[in-house]
């Protein structure tokens, strides 16, 4: 029960990184109009936000090592808390950017503990396993999160989004001082220095396998994520709330792929259910690339196409944490915040040079999610052997 009660209250700490961009890109349109800014600078909110995000790990993974996991990641929510403030009562969108890179930075401390704190509770070999099923628990945030944003700013205002995320981040601040020990205790906590756990686990190459695989597959996720409302409202005139039932699909077929897991694993194996999910992602971004390329580009057509790349996503990503950090028994915080380092600053840095090299059409996004699928499946190819 008390591992059960852990495995909960870590998905529902996890979800709210993922609620901070799916839960408000339905609003992005909307937060454009309100501070006549321009598309690119709106649509650097969610870089802004992966960009603090991957900053996080520099300082609290080590830290999660050395003092604890349970007093960074109450340190890590207050602050998250206090940046959606910020966010909801920006004047400008300077402001904005600001508060969006430190609502990231914080929210950093959650996936990173999160996955530590399994990692010490259920070892090595129980590890992939655990972190898979926290995932088909928090997987139903992203599934509302986009339909609910999309309602709540069609029928209120874009801002009271972050008061949602203020009380979603304050009831989990509350579970989390109530039920989360300590899983780090002094004596296990390592000496070994910051640069030469880094150097480590950078090196080891079943850990630079799965984090490239992931990093590839989850620059996907961000690029659809941030440039796909403003190509259905262009080309196709979709709502706010419209653009929020796609996005809820979107992440339910994402979803999908995490439940597909109990399905596969045990049959295939996590190597050949990884395999299964990359050739998936790769065939439908790529039939979606070519569909584009059309004179009329069907978009009917494209949705299944899309629902099965999602799939092979979600069955990719939620594996591949838990096989990244296995070797690593007591630098599991560090481990993990190099983990999301890469994971966000690499696609947060693919999503920040395309908003500055062209405007995103649909041929354009398209071409971009097949070039990243493919990447990702050619990294699954790296040597695992340490």
């Amino acid at each position: 029960m008390r591992r059960l009660r852990i495995l909960f209250m870590l998905a529902f700490v996890s979800a709210l990184s993922t609620m901070s961009m799916d839960y408000f890109a339905p609003s992005l349109p909307s937060v454009t109009r309100d501070f006549g800014a321009s598309v690119e600078a709106v649509k650097s909110t969610m870089t802004m936000f992966l960009i603090g995000y991957g900053f996080g790990p520099f300082v609290l993974g080590s830290l999660a090592d050395r003092i604890g996991r349970r007093k960074v990641m109450l340190i890590g929510l207050c602050g998250y808390l206090l940046a959606s403030l910020g966010c909801m009562l920006s004047p400008h969108v300077a402001a904005f950017l600001g508060f969006r890179a430190a609502q990231g930075f914080c929210a950093a401390s959650t996936a990173i503990i999160a996955r530590a704190v399994l990692r010490d509770v259920y070892g090595s070999i129980g590890a992939t396993k655990a972190i898979a099923s926290m995932f088909l628990i928090m997987v139903w945030v992203p599934i509302a999160a986009p339909f609910v944003g999309g309602m709540t700013s069609a029928l209120f205002d874009w801002r009271i989004n972050f008061l949602v995320m203020m009380c979603v981040a304050g009831a989990v601040m509350l579970a989390a001082y109530a039920w989360l020990e300590e899983t780090n205790p002094a004596h296990l906590r390592t000496a070994l220095p910051v640069a030469g756990r880094w150097k480590e686990i950078l090196t080891h190459r079943v850990f630079l396998r799965h984090t490239l695989t992931n990093m590839f597959l989850f620059a996907t996720l961000l690029l659809f994520l941030s440039n796909y409302t403003y190509v259905t409202e262009a080309l196709y005139g979709f709502s706010s709330r419209q653009n929020g039932f796609v996005l809820t699909a979107f992440n339910a077929a994402v979803a999908a792929g995490f439940y597909l897991v109990w399905f596969t694993v045990p049959r295939i194996g996590v190597e050949r259910s990884m395999r299964a999910g990359l050739w998936m992602a790769s065939v439908g971004w790529v039939s979606i690339l070519a569909l584009s390329l059309a004179p009329e580009p069907n978009v009917a057509m494209m949705l299944p196409l899309v629902a099965a790349a999602c799939l092979g996503t979600g069955l990719v990503v939620s594996l591949a944490a838990g096989e990244a950090l296995v070797p690593f028994a007591h630098a599991a915080g560090t481990a993990s915040a190099l983990f999301i380092l890469v994971q966000s600053m690499g696609a947060s840095l693919l999503n920040f040079a395309v908003s500055l090299s062209f405007d995103v059409t649909l041929p354009h996004l398209a071409a971009l999610l097949a070039a990243c699928a493919l990447l990702s499946l050619s990294t699954s190819r790296l040597p695992a052997r340490p």
